[in-house]
This record gives structure tokens, sequence and C-alpha cells, in this order.
């Protein structure tokens, strides 16, 4: 019966219905963590700025994907082997964070517990591959080993395609992961790419809209459109308890599966390149930890004593120690990520018709 209604009323009820479970589910869940003394470590560089935040606990992915599985499920198409594939692979990088969370919840280290990222990194790989090899066989080899740079360019990297989707799919989750450092940053920075991708999906969905509206109709859009939105409601009500002061952080269950997601659902539109676009401030975070590695490194083996390029990487946590506030520091970033989110959706209307 829900199939029949519009679906851009069907993805207003998705985001109505996801916020208000969330929002149900949210302050009892908090209680119990907080009884349970499960709080978030912190790095120790950052122990005198967010000394506050040691009484934080973690683990509210949990409750974000609890909600957006059972909205989506509920109004989406649970006949549908899409729908099940990408909520399977959102649960399955869920599991990997929520391993690496409890180990250094458990050992009260941010860096030293929890997973060790080469392991971590294989367990995400291997995850990718899975779901990527399903999807292959639900939906076609040729469609999904396909990489569109617009309407008219698609080059088919048959096999090669694992590659470029562990690159893509893993290095989202973890762009993500590593974006999750202040309160509600990573929720509103991934609420303006999810909304991006939303708004995408919808106009691809119909055929005569994404006519008019120079877009390439796409099938699955319809289902991306369902568990976008069910993200959007539940990301939001999370939002609430997670702006400064935050009660509760995603931790690594949440931003390793909504990032991952996010990287999944535009691999079903077809738009993995303009998601360079929809991600720019994630793109931004991840090279600014990649150059502050590599640079100290390289230094250190030059002249015996590492340099460091960003007073502190990831790059939000180098304004911090510019002197920028918190607050600041969010509002900087999600303006930017808003303002790059407008920029892809107009390349994909020019180039995707």
């Amino acid at each position: 019966m829900f199939n029949d209604v519009p679906l851009i009323i069907q993805a207003g009820v998705c985001i109505i219905f996801s916020f208000f479970l969330g929002l149900f589910i949210f302050p009892k869940f908090i209680n119990y963590l907080n009884k349970s003394k499960l709080f978030n470590p912190i790095r120790d560089e950052l122990d005198k700025m967010h000394d506050t935040k040691k009484q934080t606990p973690s683990l509210g992915g949990l409750v974000i994907l609890f909600t957006l599985s059972i909205v989506s499920l509920i109004f989406g198409d649970m006949s549908n082997p899409i729908i099940w594939t990408v909520l399977s692979a959102i649960w399955l990088f869920a599991i990997v964070g929520f391993c690496d969370d409890i180990g250094k919840i458990k050992s009260k280290d941010s860096q030293k517990g929890g997973l060790t990222p080469k392991f971590r990194l294989m367990l995400e790989g291997i995850i990718t591959l899975i779901i990527v090899y399903i999807l292959a066989n639900i939906i076609g080899e040729e469609r999904v080993f396909s990489l569109s740079f617009s309407s008219d360019i698609t080059i088919d990297l048959g096999w090669f395609y694992f590659v470029f989707a562990y690159i893509l799919i893993v290095g989202s989750a973890n762009a993500y992961n590593i974006t999750d450092g202040l309160d509600s940053l990573a929720a509103k920075v991934g609420l303006t790419i999810l909304i991006g991708i939303a708004i995408l999906s919808y106009f691809s969905s119909d055929e005569s809209l994404a006519q008019k509206l120079s877009l390439s109709y796409n099938p699955l859009a319809s289902d991306v459109l369902i568990i976008s939105s069910s993200i959007i409601g539940a990301l939001t009500s999370f939002l609430l308890f997670n702006t400064k002061p935050a009660r509760i952080f995603m931790g690594d269950t949440g931003s390793l599966a909504i990032g991952s997601c996010m990287a999944f659902l535009v691999m079903l539109l077809k738009m993995e390149i303009i998601f360079a676009f929809l991600s720019f401030v994630l793109i931004l975070e991840v090279m600014s930890s990649m150059i502050q590695t590599v640079y100290f490194k390289l230094t250190k083996k030059v002249y015996g004593e590492g340099i460091r390029i960003f007073k502190m990487a990831p790059l939000h946590h180098h304004f911090e120690k510019s002197g920028y506030s918190e607050t600041r520091v969010v509002n900087i970033f999600t303006a930017i990520s808003t303002i790059s989110v407008i920029v892809g959706i107009i390349i994909a209307m020019a180039f995707f018709n």
C-alpha cells in the first residue's frame, strides 16, 4: 500500500518516523550508557581542551542504525534484496566499529585500544568486496562495474572495480570516522552529504522529472532515497543529543557504518565521481591526516626529528589549536560542506543528463 504513495511523501514519512523513533530511544539509551560507565576515551593531546568530554558515553551509532533499519524495512520494499544488502553492509561495518569502540572503552585509550588499523582495514576491505560482489549479482556486473564521468562517458572497470570500491567505501568510512572529533561536527557534515544524496536520488527516481532536470533516470534511486531519508531522520535526532555540550557520541560504531553507507548509496546511483564534491570536507579531513603522518615520517628520516605541517591532525583540531572555538570550527566546516554539496548537485545536473 505504501508503495503507491508518491515517493516524496514516502521520503518525508521516513524522515519524520525515524526522527521521532530516535528521539524516543536516545534518552533511555544515554541513561543506560551512563549507568554502565561506557565513556568515550579522549586523546592525550586533547586532554585539556576536551576534558569535559571524558564523562560522555559513546556507542550512539547503535541507536542511529537500529532506527534507520526499522524505518527502511517498514517503509521500503522488504522483498527488495538491494535494501537488505545495503543494511547488511551498514551493520557489518558497525560491528567492526563496535569492536573498536569496546576495545577503546575497556582500555581507556583512544589510540592504543581497540582494533589495530591494519586489521580494521582488512575487515572493512573483506566486507566491501563481499557486498560489491553480491550487488553485482543482483543488479548485474555491467552496471555495477561501470564508472560514469558523465552521461556520455562511462568506463567499464571490470573486476578492477573491486579496487576502486575498496578506495571509495573504506575511504569514505574512515574519512567520516576521522571527521567525528567535535560535538555535532560529523552529524552536521553527514546530514549535508545525505541530503545531497537524497535530492539526487529523488531527481533520478522519476523518468520524466529526471529528464526535466537534465539527470539520468536510475531505477535504483527510489531505494537510495528511502535509505538516505531514514538516516537523515535518525541522524537529526542524534544531533539534538550531540550538539555542544554533547550527551552522547556516535563512536566508531556509527561513523564507520554511516560513512560506508554514503559510499554504497552513491555507488547505486552511479555518481561515484560526484561524491568527491559531496564529501569534500571528508576528503579535506582525511588528507590532512595523511599529509601530517607522511611529512612527519619523512622529515624524521631526513632530519632525525619529525616536523608537523598542522598543529594537530585532522584539520578540525588544527583550527582548535589555532584558537578557534569548537562551535566556530563546526559552523565553518558545515558551511563548506553545504557549499560543496550544492556544487556537486549542480555538476551532476550539468553532466549526468
